[in-house]
């Protein structure tokens, strides 16, 4: 199974073809209008879009040996519960945190206070979280309660970050970034997450960051590719 979330920065139409020609599985995209999920999902592919801006919201898309479906209409912008059945069935939180004014402590808190509400996203199965979250350690400075406290608050529930796990880094610390903010190469910040249940952290056989070379002519941010074996 190939999981890829990338924020494609509006757009999609023009882009849609290389994010597909890597394959994935099940693809997150933020940042995805409505009408580009539906025309620009190629053959193979189902898609859902969640969004109040039609031409500006989050993108799911499965590879037709999965099916992915809406648990609840979510009620935070943008945590997104999803139902995943396919090869093996699990819930799929799909992440875009965003606020109409930059606030750091928003961006973090919009996801504690979704996955606080909601334990019973946790009573099934497997979950994975991924999605753009907007955050980083490196800013915990500037306010309390930040991405630090999120990921106990995940991995308290039996999730890890799968970039972290398989590169042995540490939050905050990154050396592959996800997003380079106006797309240049010199502001780098890891700011995108697949976390995944820890019992899978050996079945993770290949994960990769985009690299800016490649990406940034698509957009500020680059994909995390997860691949787990069955």
């Amino acid at each position: 199974m190939r999981i890829i979330t990338w924020n494609c920065q509006m757009a999609f139409r023009k882009k849609s073809d290389f994010l597909f020609s890597k394959q994935p599985d099940i693809a997150i995209v933020p940042e995805c209008s409505k009408r580009d999920s539906q025309d620009f999902c190629p053959e193979g592919y189902s898609s859902l879009w969640f969004g109040e801006n039609l031409n500006k919201g989050v993108a799911i898309f499965c590879l037709s040996t999965w099916k992915v479906s809406s648990i609840e209409a979510p009620k935070h912008r943008w945590v997104i519960p999803l139902e995943i059945k396919g090869p093996e069935d699990f819930t799929l939180i799909a992440v875009w945190s965003w606020v109409e004014k930059m606030n750091y402590s928003e961006y973090v808190g919009r996801v504690r206070t979704a996955l606080d509400e909601n334990p019973k996203w946790f009573d099934g199965g497997s979950v994975v979280i991924a999605g753009d979250f907007n955050s980083n350690c490196v800013w915990d400075h500037i306010t309390t309660g930040g991405h630090a406290a999120l990921v106990k608050e995940i991995n308290d529930r039996g999730l890890v970050s799968s970039y972290h796990v398989h590169y042995d880094e540490v939050q905050g610390l990154e050396t592959r970034p996800t997003f380079h903010m106006n797309r240049k190469a010199h502001l780098p910040f890891h700011i995108d997450y697949v976390f995944i249940p820890e019992k899978w952290i050996k079945r993770i056989s290949r994960l990769s960051v985009g690299e800016h070379a490649e990406w940034s002519s698509h957009s500020d941010h680059c994909p995390i590719i997860v691949d787990l074996d069955s």
